[in-house]
């Protein structure tokens, strides 16, 4: 998992990457419910201002971090180890969108590079994290529960309330 906490503008651009992948998938359940050239128009064009952010957003922020400190990168499947300027060079508007759409991937850790270990948690930080993030999931339906159970005893109290007043009067 990537060291999100120590690089805020890739973790903006992932966040807002998440948005839009969300409401691309919001976007096709409709088109699939609804079955009309208005719902298909609406999740193409979610679909492709995700693809377009991600290519020159995400990309953009990954580039701009990592270009000026130019680490190696390792393609895990062979072991071999590029240079930055093997891959990518110092000038993001020549690559390809192939190559553009790579650069998020070194921080998602779904590329065909990776950076170097320093930049990611090793497996015990990182099952720690998830520890703690389940942790905190599982207090906010806690309290989500309790909230509901809050407003279920608070209708039942108003319509007592109701119930009395009527037979008073």
């Amino acid at each position: 998992m990537f060291r999100y906490e120590d690089f805020p503008t890739i973790a903006a651009a992932r966040k807002e990457r998440i948005r839009l992948t969300n409401a691309a998938f919001k976007a096709e359940l409709k088109a699939h419910r609804k079955k009309t050239e208005i719902y298909e128009a609406r999740w193409d064009e979610a679909v492709e201002k995700r693809d377009a952010f991600v290519i020159n957003g995400f990309a953009k922020a990954v580039f701009d971090l990592f270009a000026p400190l130019k680490p190696d990168l390792t393609a895990p499947e062979t072991g071999r180890v590029y240079t930055w300027d093997e891959l990518y060079g110092d000038n993001f508007a020549v690559l390809s969108d192939i190559m553009k759409s790579s650069l998020p991937m070194l921080v998602e850790e779904e590329s065909p590079y990776r950076l170097p270990d320093k930049y990611y948690y090793d497996a015990e930080e990182e099952r720690e994290i998830r520890r703690i993030e389940n942790e905190k999931s599982d207090k906010m339906a806690q309290v989500r529960r309790g909230i509901r159970w809050l407003m279920i005893a608070a209708a039942i109290g108003l319509a007592f309330a109701f119930i009395v007043y009527i037979f008073e009067a």
